[in-house]
């Protein structure tokens, strides 16, 4: 019996058990460091803020490109990168 998809915290834990994880404090300087470090050594970025998060951190498209030029970049906010409803968070 799989678990039920409302409890978040063990659903993330059953799918990814075989994943290595680290938590970056992008707000910080040294998370940022530390996120260009690691951008350098990936294939893919993904982010999943509201649109204009990441270049507040120094972290957008096009600073990730001069960091790693065929780096694949997901943007996937909730609600889209324009219109009204795109400064708002959500989870499907």
């Amino acid at each position: 019996m799989g678990i039920p998809a409302s409890t978040g915290a063990a659903t993330f834990a059953d799918r990814n058990s075989s994943k290595q994880s680290i938590t970056l404090n992008l707000k910080t300087v040294d998370g940022q460091a530390l996120a260009r470090r690691l951008i350098a050594e990936s294939d893919v970025v993904a982010n999943n803020f509201t649109p204009g998060t990441m270049e507040k951190f120094g972290l957008g498209y096009e600073a990730v490109k001069n960091i790693k030029k065929d780096i694949i970049y997901i943007a996937m906010s909730m609600q889209g990168d324009s219109g009204p409803e795109s400064k708002y968070l959500g989870y499907g």
